[in-house]
């Protein structure tokens, strides 16, 4: 379940991601990109489904579509499509063929930064069909239903959704204010926490199948400007391995050992570390 996190603003667009890849029993096969720039929009393309089926819809979707507005028009009808055509990638995995896709870009109707999402999920015109035993996705399957949603500006949109009890914390840090006023730093601090948040999240892909976590890598932050600058900015690794579960109990054990962000402690905070700092160098 990758982890893909916007946060739209009038003049600037933010991707958040994870970028692990796993199989169907969690164990991390690799990394790699979620998200990719699309140069000629200028804008963004971050994708959730199944991994061989991302390259070819990034590539296929920024040589249909000259920029963002010309793509939310025919987002659904495109993503349709492209579900009947790569059913079979997309069902590598023995699951529905479900695919998700987050945009943001410089719309050129408004000069402003505009993102929407568009997610195909199977049909249902059988559900009797759908529902049994027997029925095999990677040989048949209805047509999709793909739908699209619009970002508000501003407004922030988070997948996979932490718990409740998050957003008090959230709330608590500070960041429960005007979010069109947040600047790239709040932002990136906002969007750790969200990505931290997520990694204590459990599913599974199948009925019956163990619970283990999806989100994991490194932190990707990708930042688009309505002037049409793009960057992107790798945060600190998390201690996933391939060949083995995310395993987000690490993070606690790295936290503790790591060096802690003095340029955005409080007075008393630092105050508070450099206390601690001497005591221990006086032991």
């Amino acid at each position: 379940m990758t982890a893909i996190n916007v946060i739209l603003q009038r003049d600037v667009a933010h991707i958040v991601t994870d970028s692990a890849f796993y199989d169907l029993d969690g164990y991390v096969q690799g990394f790699a990109p979620k998200a990719v720039t699309i140069p000629h929009w200028p804008g963004i393309l971050a994708v959730r489904g199944p991994m061989l089926g991302m390259a070819l819809l990034l590539a296929e979707a920024s040589i249909k579509f000259r920029n963002i507005d010309e793509f939310a028009d025919g987002a659904e009808a495109f993503l349709a499509d492209y579900c009947k055509r790569h059913h079979e990638a997309l069902t590598q995995w023995g699951g529905p063929p479900a695919i998700e896709v987050h945009a943001v870009g410089v719309s050129p109707s408004t000069g402003g930064c505009r993102g929407f999402y568009v997610n195909s999920q199977p049909g249902e015109e059988d559900p009797d069909t759908l529902l049994s035993d027997d029925f095999d996705y990677l040989s048949a399957g209805p047509a999709p239903v793909v739908a699209l949603t619009e970002v508000n500006v501003p407004d922030i949109i988070v997948a996979p959704l932490p718990p409740d009890e998050f957003w008090g914390e959230v709330r608590a840090s500070g960041f429960g204010g005007n979010l069109a006023a947040l600047d790239h730093s709040a932002i990136r601090r906002l969007g750790t926490k969200i990505l931290k948040a997520q990694r204590l999240e459990t599913g599974t892909h199948f009925e019956g199948g163990e619970h283990h976590h999806f989100v994991g890598g490194f932190p990707v932050f990708m930042t688009l400007k309505r002037d049409g600058t793009i960057t992107t900015s790798i945060g600190e690794a998390w201690a996933d391995k391939v060949g083995e579960r995310i395993d987000p109990s690490q993070d606690r054990e790295a936290e503790r050992d790591a060096a802690p962000d003095l340029a955005h402690m409080s007075r008393q905070q630092r105050r508070q570390f450099e206390r601690l700092k001497r005591e221990r160098s006086a032991a």
